[in-house]
């Protein structure tokens, strides 16, 4: 059975390890941290090792080539932090369910998104979860080799309001 890491803003919330030079396992990829308090609490040392290289592959990945790795396209620093944070959170609700693991599914991933899909998360965080899984499964596609990964699920983007926060837009005001 899996459990929810308590909603989307629980994920927000998490505060990166501050950088140690003594200890590798709590360095950043420019600004982007390996490893997360709720990530390093739960994982003995061992572990937050071999994650953290992991994390700092994938990382290096997206940063330089990840958006468009045929021409050499990398996400933006400030992407790349939000959907590093999203994919620990995919990574700790993994542990959960068999402990820890770098070994990850796409069955995983879809049953995620389902687990996102019927609780209490926002559309915004949904599809924030599935680019950034997206993100995750290329790199294991073109770095590891793994067939790409078609998501059984997608998310739209939410509606959004204008600028002014009217609950009607232009066209409905002019009706009322």
């Amino acid at each position: 059975m899996r459990f929810s890491l308590g909603g989307a803003s629980q994920m927000s919330d998490d505060k990166p390890i501050a950088s140690d030079q003594s200890n590798d396992s709590r360095e950043r990829v420019q600004s982007i941290p390996l490893l997360y308090e709720p990530t390093s609490e739960r994982l003995d040392e061992r572990e937050q090792v071999d994650y953290a290289a992991l994390r700092r592959s994938w990382i290096r990945w997206c940063l330089s080539v990840g958006k468009d790795p045929q021409h050499g396209d990398g996400y933006a620093e400030s992407t790349v932090r939000v959907r590093a944070n999203v994919v620990d959170g995919f990574f700790r609700w993994v542990w959960d369910d068999r402990g820890y693991t770098t070994q990850v599914t796409q069955d995983d991933a879809d049953e995620y998104l389902r687990h996102l899909a019927f609780n209490d998360y926002s559309q915004e965080h949904k599809l924030n979860a599935l680019k950034s899984l997206q993100m995750y499964f290329s790199w294991l596609h073109h770095e590891k080799g793994q067939p790409p990964w078609e998501p059984e699920m997608s998310f739209s983007q939410p509606a959004r309001r204008d600028a002014t926060g009217d609950a009607f837009d232009q066209t409905e005001q002019r009706q009322l």
